[in-house]
């Protein structure tokens, strides 16, 4: 079972306004800034294209969250700096264009995902490449 989240109201309006799949329940509202999530229980966390249209503290949030729900597994999809480093030239027109937008914006390295990780006990499991640039991450909840 799916249980979709967004912030944007007029996503969770078209969300609920069309058939979903019969394993795909109503999308709800997640600030996940928020200390209390309308989420009780999860098995996991899949995050898509989240990090770079967020302030820099969203990661240690996601792993926070994933933390009190007791979630084993999160996955990360995105764009990613691997060792502070873009992984193309269209990454780095990305960063730049998303910084102009919103100062708190930008593509996150995967050393600041992984120390938030750490700290609320998950590690990197797996980093796989995308198409466009981006990376699918895969932390694993530690013990």
């Amino acid at each position: 079972m799916w249980k979709p989240t967004d912030i944007n109201l007029n996503v969770l309006a078209h969300g609920s306004s069309i058939s979903l799949p019969g394993n795909v329940l109503a999308p709800v509202y997640l600030d996940v800034l928020a200390d209390e999530w309308p989420v009780e229980q999860a098995d996991v966390i899949y995050t898509a294209n989240l990090l770079h249209i967020s302030p820099p503290s969203i990661p240690t949030f996601v792993f926070r969250g994933a933390q009190r729900l007791n979630v084993s597994d999160v996955f990360i999809y995105g764009p990613v700096f691997i060792r502070g480093q873009p992984t193309s030239e269209g990454n780095i027109q990305f960063d730049e264009q998303l910084r102009r937008q919103n100062p708190e914006w930008g593509i996150r390295t995967l050393n600041d995902v992984q120390e938030s990780a750490a700290a609320n006990g998950y590690t990197l499991v797996d980093s796989i490449p995308m198409p466009a640039n981006n990376l699918f991450l895969h932390f694993h909840k530690v013990g």
